[in-house]
């Protein structure tokens, strides 16, 4: 049973990165998300995702804490803006795979993502 619940996660994580999702849909369909569900501009977290220093709020995200500049509340539960959180996980990088479609950074041979090699060498 544990065996082909891990089979259907594999499958809908390969076929996430076979269709080359947004960073919006990435949240939304990553089950290590910090991100409960995204309504327009808020992304409503999940309950200890973020973390509170004195002077930086943290959102835990990929096992990296990612600096927010604010956090807000209301009914629905704690939200930042989903502009910011993408602007900070998801950079505009130098050069995408073009095996699955991932952002890397132009210091990346492989990618960061997949692990194949970048098609230029990294030249």
């Amino acid at each position: 049973m544990i065996v082909q619940s891990f089979g259907k996660i594999f499958a809908l994580l390969a076929l996430a990165l076979a269709v080359h999702l947004s960073p919006i849909e990435a949240f939304e369909t990553d089950l290590r998300s910090p991100i409960e569900k995204i309504e327009g501009d808020k992304a409503y977290l999940k309950p200890g995702s973020i973390y509170i220093s004195e002077n930086q709020i943290y959102l835990c995200y990929q096992q990296e804490m990612v600096g927010l500049s604010t956090i807000s509340a209301d009914e629905q539960g704690v939200y930042a803006s989903v502009s910011e959180i993408i602007a900070k996980t998801h950079p505009r990088n130098d050069w995408i795979c073009t095996y699955c479609g991932a952002d890397n950074s132009d210091s990346n041979k492989f990618c960061r993502i997949c692990g194949k090699q970048r098609a230029d060498g990294g030249q």
